[in-house]
């Protein structure tokens, strides 16, 4: 969308574009910890639940995307 993130970004996120990784927080028990997670074999639900988790209460400030460009044709 115009004006969007996505397409304010250094390199803009194109149609085709394949999110690979996101990073996501996980909790166990009492501790957290960010990661990288690998989406490629992932739901759609579980991957807005690991970019939803990168908020604030744990130190977030940004969500980081990976992304494989499309080839362009």
């Amino acid at each position: 969308m115009e004006d969007s993130n996505a397409a304010n970004s250094v390199a803009g996120i194109q149609v085709g574009d394949e999110l690979v990784a996101t990073t996501g927080v996980v909790v166990r028990g009492a501790k957290f910890e960010r990661q990288l997670v690998p989406t490629q074999n992932l739901d759609f639900d579980t991957i807005m639940s690991a970019i939803t988790s990168n908020e604030p209460k744990f130190g977030c400030e940004d969500v980081v995307l990976q992304l494989k460009r499309a080839a362009s044709g």
